[in-house]
């Protein structure tokens, strides 16, 4: 009688993230505008392998907030302090949902992006609370409406192959808030220019102004060449399971060559998932 042969692998992995804390200053008190950023999730999500594989499926199919910071009087962007409190779970909880839709994590844990930016350009600020900062956003995510119907309505629907004058995206955007904008671009994983942010200026009690850049009044784009993509959802990956916490092998010799693998998958949060095949081999 032939005994299994059972291997047993187990890989370990460890990762340490290490974050320094930005430099102490002074809270800010009186800012003279703010500046929302929203992007477009399927110019997020195909930039490269790591981002397609990243984000979380299905992948919203609608401008999403990506941050809000405040600005002073000479235009300069609030610097970020150590001062203030962090942002606790129960302090979003009244406008959960609606940051859930509006401002959602494109790779998960919708809270981590919401206390980091609220680390970074809310709690500098003298007087705001995290009702306050998450409440501007929201209130002008809804005066805007449905961006993506608006560049639909003007004849610039998602179509990964399908090149746009950079130049219409601002003026269709003013034409329906009768507000200057500026946008931004980055390039798809074929190095390809798309459309990645639209920013909206607001004064310091949240209503919508323009972005002015110049006397002229003329929209500002930053990596903008003159014709650029507004990308349609980009296709799944391949499933591609991790390394395994821990695989086991035997081979069992009957009438026929059996070979039986079980796989052991840990997450991040404690969990386990388990495969277990079968290979039948006759003789």
């Amino acid at each position: 009688m032939e005994f299994p042969i059972i291997t047993i692998i187990t890989l370990f992995s460890l990762f340490q993230a290490i974050k320094s804390e930005p430099f102490s200053c002074k809270l800010v008190s009186g800012p003279a505008f703010f500046k929302l950023a929203v992007q477009w999730p399927n110019s997020f999500c195909n930039t490269d392998h790591s981002a397609l594989t990243s984000c979380k499926r299905p992948i919203p199919q609608r401008f999403t907030v990506r941050r809000l910071w405040a600005f002073d009087g000479s235009g300069k962007s609030v610097p970020y302090c150590d001062h203030g409190t962090l942002l606790s779970k129960k302090e979003v909880d009244y406008k959960r949902y609606e940051l859930e839709h509006e401002w959602p994590n494109l790779l998960g844990g919708h809270h981590e992006i919401w206390s980091k930016e609220w680390k970074k350009h809310g709690r500098c600020l003298s007087g705001m609370t995290p009702k306050g900062y998450f409440d501007i956003a929201i209130d002008i995510m809804e005066e805007v409406g449905s961006l993506l119907e608006v560049l639909i309505g003007k004849g610039l629907s998602p179509d990964t192959n399908q090149l746009y004058a950079t130049h219409d995206f601002p003026r269709a955007i003013q034409n329906q808030i009768n507000a200057i904008t500026e946008i931004k671009c980055n390039t798809d994983f074929h190095g390809r220019s798309q459309l990645d942010e639209v920013f909206f200026c607001t004064s310091a009690h949240g209503v919508l102004q323009n972005c002015t850049y110049n006397a002229r009044n003329a929209y500002k784009s930053r990596n903008c060449p003159s014709n650029i993509l507004f990308p349609s959802e980009p296709p799944a990956p391949a499933l591609a399971l991790p390394a395994p916490t821990l695989a086991i092998s035997a081979r069992l010799n009957f009438h026929s060559l059996i070979i039986v693998s079980l796989y052991v998958f840990g997450d991040d949060e404690g969990g386990y998932t388990i495969y277990i095949t079968l290979t039948f081999i006759p003789k």
